[in-house]
């Protein structure tokens, strides 16, 4: 008799990445995944529709449990927006703002709804999801987790280029701390030393086990695409060296966050084209726009590409390519990879022996860390192979060392080296899906699989969000809506020990004493 398959919800994959993943999932579990995310990932074996194994009605949202959670929704972004703008009346809620927070709310609310109704229905054995902290993915996450499901975050990027928290300029202000999911599958031996020590500084990460089983990007660098076939492929001349500028994706982190990083993202490119514009008047070098793949919006991408061409024609620079696909053949045709981010296409870079320099987008970088230490902050930077610069003339300086033959030699030994002592090497997608499969059977095989830690039992996650942000508003002398936060905390915690404290050292600093040692005294016996 046949051994029933294991049944995994699998949650955010992308066609064009995690093609090669799913079919290996496909071919050892039973996959089931919402119908909009299906795709076929070629083979004998596809994933099912949860649409097709429930009744219409429970694929439907009972109209007052949406209304409270959208009323929920919009009472905390108001609230979130209230304390970003200083009580201002720009914090209520535009008609449009409205409705895109309705659309959202009611996809993310519809997603979660459906898998709880399908796990009434079928064991689920995993979930399984791709960045999981994406508004799609974290509520089916969040409900796995309320019902003691083991959830696996496998991701689509590549952390090691990651800035360690050595470089921070405060350490209780850490820049968010991305996942939820039980195991978090990473790359390499680099990306885990690097979240671990971020995930040490935080209550966060006190339920989460990083793996290293590879991560199974299809649309990543490829060893058999040669230099010479990439740039015949591309269009470009050869014989040149190319100089790759990459874009980076503003996430909306605060409220601040898209539109500080797209005007500084404009800056980034202005002052890059212009310092190579100088060089291409001295060298034979030929540039690619690489943009990033959020921008392939047809739309985005159009007015993206037309502002660059326009500007470019307009200081006298010759472009080669502007294009925000084919990063496998982009990778292989480029000798020098510029980027304003710590963005996954510089580790890229490294593994296919391509030299990076990070031009920093400053909103981001020199809030958070001290500016002195980023070249000293990551192991790919203490080694060379990674380089920060400021300016224009660094820019210039540095691209200028890597047209120096014996330069680029040099650091194509310092990878070599690097690789052998971190015990990282290039391997197929292939290689990398089967790994994740094997991890997967071996958890869900064994008699007592180890126990995952329920939501309830380390409390919600907004409890840290709100002290961190309640900390960070009273450091910068928001008091009043720094104590509003404080007092949010302790209601859904009224043994918040770091609230306590906090509060504590706020009433002695005003002279209240007795008050400062009751606040201390609750959070010694908390």
């Amino acid at each position: 008799m046949p051994v029933q398959k294991k049944t995994i919800f699998a949650v955010g994959l992308f066609p064009d990445k995690n093609k090669n993943f799913l079919r290996n999932l496909c071919k050892r579990f039973r996959v089931i995944m919402l119908r909009g995310q299906c795709f076929d990932p070629g083979g004998k074996y596809s994933p099912e529709a949860v649409e097709d194994l429930l009744p219409e009605e429970d694929q439907q949202l009972k109209s007052q449990e949406f209304n409270w959670e959208l009323y929920r929704c919009m009472k905390f972004t108001e609230q979130q927006l209230k304390i970003l703008l200083g009580g201002s009346d720009q914090s209520q809620l535009t008609k449009e703002e409205y409705e895109r927070l309705f659309r959202t709310t009611s996809m993310a609310s519809l997603m979660a709804h459906v898998f709880k109704k399908l796990t009434e229905r079928i064991k689920i054995d995993m979930v399984v999801s791709n960045a999981d902290y994406s508004v799609f993915r974290r509520p089916i996450v969040l409900e796995a987790k309320k019902m003691g499901i083991p959830t696996l975050n496998i991701e689509h990027g590549f952390f090691a280029t990651t800035i360690e928290p050595s470089a921070l300029i405060d350490k209780n202000r850490m820049p968010s701390l991305i996942f939820f999911s039980d195991f978090v599958n990473l790359d390499n031996q680099i990306e885990k030393e690097i979240w671990e020590k971020y995930y040490k500084l935080s209550s966060a990460g006190r339920h989460i086990q990083f793996l290293t089983l590879g991560t199974p990007n299809d649309e990543s660098y490829d060893l058999d695409i040669s230099k010479i076939d990439a740039i015949k492929f591309l269009g470009l001349k050869q014989k040149k060296f190319t100089i790759m500028v990459a874009s980076t994706w503003i996430e909306a982190r605060n409220a601040a966050a898209p539109i500080t990083g797209q005007i500084e993202h404009v800056e980034y490119f202005n002052r890059t084209l212009e310092c190579l514009r100088n060089l291409q008047q001295e060298q034979p070098i030929q540039v690619i726009l690489k943009l990033h793949p959020a921008y392939s919006t047809k739309q985005v991408y159009t007015d993206a590409k037309l502002y660059l061409e326009r500007y470019a024609e307009s200081i006298g620079l010759k472009i080669g390519l502007i294009t925000c696909k084919h990063v496998s053949k982009v990778i292989a045709a480029s000798d020098l990879i510029i980027s304003p981010h710590m963005s996954s296409i510089l580790w890229e870079g490294v593994m296919a022996g391509i030299p990076g320099l990070l031009f920093p987008i400053p909103s981001f970088y020199f809030k958070i860390y001290r500016k002195e230490k980023l070249n000293e902050s990551n192991v790919l930077c203490r080694r060379g192979i990674l380089r920060f610069v400021f300016n224009e003339q660094e820019l210039r300086e540095r691209i200028s060392y890597y047209l120096d033959g014996k330069n680029y030699t040099r650091f194509k030994r310092d990878v070599v080296k690097l690789c052998a002592d971190k015990q990282v090497s290039f391997e197929p997608v292939e290689e990398k899906s089967r790994r994740i499969c094997d991890w997967i059977e071996k958890f869900l095989s064994t008699d007592t699989p180890p126990k995952v830690i329920r939501v309830s039992e380390f409390e919600d996650e907004r409890v840290n969000m709100f002290f961190q942000m309640g900390k960070d508003l009273i450091r910068d002398g928001k008091f009043k809506e720094g104590l509003d936060l404080l007092s949010q905390v302790l209601q859904l915690d009224p043994r918040h020990s770091g609230a306590l404290k906090l509060l504590g050292e706020l009433f002695q600093k005003s002279g209240q004493e007795a008050k400062a040692k009751k606040m201390w005294q609750l959070a010694e016996n908390s």
